[in-house]
């Protein structure tokens, strides 16, 4: 087991804050997913910087923006392919009625 000692002027963190960390990274990133979509862009990708870049555990916010973004955006993928078959299906039928 190893034992990590605090340094004298280091700014170790207790890692019970790590998972709160994660928990708001997933959030701005799913939130910011549907944000960039719906409305201005690089707005919510700057807001979603600057806490980044103010969270004291930068790694563990920024791990969890990447991915919540790709959470967010694979839903979205898979709704655009849901209606893209429900779209194909629409043409299909109505192109065999077109035939009788």
């Amino acid at each position: 087991m190893a034992v990590v000692r605090a340094v004298k002027g280091s700014h170790a963190r207790p890692l019970s804050s790590a998972p709160r960390a994660i928990a708001l990274g997933l959030a701005l990133g799913a939130i910011g997913t549907f944000a960039t979509v719906v409305g201005p862009g690089l707005v919510v990708a700057a807001l979603v910087a600057l806490v980044v870049m103010l969270a004291p555990q930068r790694a563990a916010v920024g791990g969890g923006v990447l991915l919540g973004f790709g959470l967010g955006w694979a839903y979205l993928i898979a709704e655009a392919a849901a209606r893209c078959e429900a779209f194909g299906a629409a043409l299909l039928r109505e192109h065999r009625l077109r035939l009788r």
